[in-house]
């Protein structure tokens, strides 16, 4: 029996109200679906034209970015924890980490002490078997990979759904500068066969934020987070941004290609 959990989740990973995580993609060394730039210094970089608020090229390394994460979340009160290994030791169910939510499982399952609060992480996945194998979708799109890195800030027992949509938000375009009207965000639809109502928390937070216009409903395969066929589950949102040419997006509104597997509008942070 899963635990029915309404309140929001992450790669996002809630259990009793009281576990939230929240992870931003950064695909190893680009951040999911953005253009890659020119290396520097050894680097592989990011470009985040034409993405970026004032439209000026602007090249990140993903080492840039990843410092920028840590940065912004230490200043909201976060741990900087490192990366746990990839290789999964004591743990029969997986043989590889293959999220972020990995080094949390006994503390989101309840079976081991919360040492921090607020932690945030950069950790390095590998997705080549089980439930995520994303080896038959690699060099079909511009987004899924086999090892990449996932950024991720965690809340156990602190802050909920108000703080993660803000500073998502804050991040991404005050940070980062990423044009606000180039990001759209799903919630959960509801599932009312299954006793299960639309995420209105979460969409009345996002419309403090963006027209509500650009805040979509999302089905369950794409807006409920599960982390097995039993545990810990319950309603995500997105953020996907829109990364084509101004005259691309003149011709066919970003709104109709969210969730559609459009090559340039991608998913970037699940929370």
């Amino acid at each position: 029996m899963h635990h029915n959990i309404r309140n929001g989740v992450v790669t996002i990973s809630l259990i009793r109200r009281e576990v939230l995580g929240v992870s931003f993609c950064s695909a190893c060394s680009t951040m999911r679906g953005s253009s890659i730039g020119h290396p520097r210094q050894g680097e592989n970089a990011v470009s985040l034209y034409p993405i970026m608020d004032n439209h000026k090229q602007s090249i990140m390394t993903s080492q840039e970015i990843r410092e920028s994460y840590k940065t912004f979340f230490a200043s909201k009160g976060h741990v900087i924890v490192p990366s746990a290994p990839m290789v999964i030791k004591g743990d029969p169910t997986l043989m590889f980490t293959n999220a972020g939510m990995n080094q949390f499982k006994d503390i989101i399952l309840g079976n081991a002490p919360i040492k921090h609060p607020r932690v945030a992480d950069s950790q390095k996945c590998l997705r080549v078997s089980g439930k995520h194998n994303d080896l038959e979708e690699v060099g079909h799109d511009t987004y899924h990979h086999t090892m990449f890195e996932m950024l991720g800030n965690w809340s156990f027992g602190d802050y909920f759904k108000h703080e993660a949509i803000d500073w998502a938000w804050e991040y991404l375009t005050e940070v980062l500068k990423l044009s606000k009207d180039r990001l759209y965000v799903t919630v959960f639809e509801g599932a009312p066969a299954e006793g299960l109502e639309r995420d209105d928390e979460a969409a009345s937070i996002w419309a403090k934020h963006l027209p509500v216009e650009r805040i979509i409903n999302g089905n369950k395969h794409d807006n409920f987070w599960e982390m097995g066929d039993q545990g810990p589950c319950g309603p995500c949102s997105e953020i996907h941004v829109d990364i084509r040419s101004d005259e691309e997006r003149a011709e066919v509104d970003g709104l109709t290609l969210v969730n559609q597997s459009h090559p340039q509008v991608i998913e970037i942070w699940n929370l």
